[in-house]
């Protein structure tokens, strides 16, 4: 591996979170040991209960510098659902902001930095600790491989029905 000014960087293995970068580090580095290591299981704060689903929250920014992307399908959820139905916590990254998010609602949803772009790897990590909270996770499409990992576990659709899987969800919970 070369970070760009000719220096190797001498590695034995590689380890990351999803399928799709290690097929795609495969081909960038064929004689180099690749390992797929899942997000397990974290204790967590358990998800808002209530007798209604609540909104659909994303946690992370939807605007700006490298997450500029995420806006058109942010203005697109906004449009469909209306404010009342969808939140966003720009900093909920640690354990006091997250368990916030967690109490607004049992409903999260997954962007990835460029919305509407389905063969990008799956958030593992965000996804992960999401259903260890009993979240229901509504998730942009994202690479085959990674959405097999979580099949049964999060919905996954394409931008423009996004709205739509969470509004059934909400309907069921009902």
């Amino acid at each position: 591996l070369d970070p760009g000014d000719g220096t190797p960087i001498l590695v034995d293995e590689l380890w990351d979170y999803s399928q799709c970068n290690i097929a795609a580090c495969a081909e960038a580095a064929p004689t180099l040991r690749q390992r797929y290591v899942p997000p397990g299981f974290v204790p967590s704060t358990p998800v808002r209960q209530g007798d209604h689903l609540g909104p659909l929250v994303f946690i992370g920014p939807t605007s700006g510098g490298s997450y500029a992307g995420r806006a058109p399908c942010w203005r697109s959820l906004t449009a469909a659902l209306g404010k009342s139905r969808l939140a966003r916590f720009q900093n909920a990254f640690d354990e006091e902001h997250l368990g916030a998010a967690l109490q607004r609602s049992g409903a999260f949803l997954n962007l990835h930095k460029r919305c509407d772009s389905p063969a990008q790897p799956l958030e593992s990590f965000r996804v992960s600790r999401l259903l260890s909270s009993s979240a229901l996770v509504v998730s942009e499409r994202a690479c085959a491989a990674d959405e097999r990992e979580f099949e049964g576990l999060a919905d996954f659709a394409a931008a423009a029905r996004l709205a739509d899987v969470y509004l059934g969800l909400a309907n069921k919970s009902r």
